[in-house]
């Protein structure tokens, strides 16, 4: 993350506002750059800089997985899971953003007194 922060600096980023005025591509390549900083943590990266995004972690991945096998659909990888997430945030226009329809759905799922 030193390296990425750096990275970033030499870019001209030192606020959530240089960072948002990169363009996308440019802002994931400083990030992904760096060994070991991948994709989905460059996702949740963002959104903690205030993109809306979702962050594919267990939760995120076990409702899809629910919904998807209540469906009897197969599951789906991470990545596919995150695009679900994005098209029923598109479909429903539940949440203020997707960031927090994502939110809603992760609070949903850690809060549920099956588990």
């Amino acid at each position: 993350m030193v390296d990425a922060a750096a990275d970033y600096m030499a870019a001209g980023v030192n606020s959530a506002k240089d960072f948002h005025d990169l363009d996308a591509a440019t802002a994931k390549r400083i990030y992904t750059r760096v060994h070991g900083l991948g994709y989905f943590t460059f996702e949740y990266f963002s959104m903690l800089l205030g993109t809306p995004g979702v962050k594919t972690d267990i939760m995120i991945k076990r409702f899809i997985a629910e919904a998807l096998s209540a469906a009897h659909l197969d599951n789906v990888n991470a990545r596919t899971a995150r695009e679900l997430v994005k098209q029923a945030h598109a479909a429903t226009g539940l949440g203020r953003d997707l960031t927090y329809f994502e939110h809603a759905i992760w609070l949903f799922q850690s809060t549920d007194p099956k588990r």
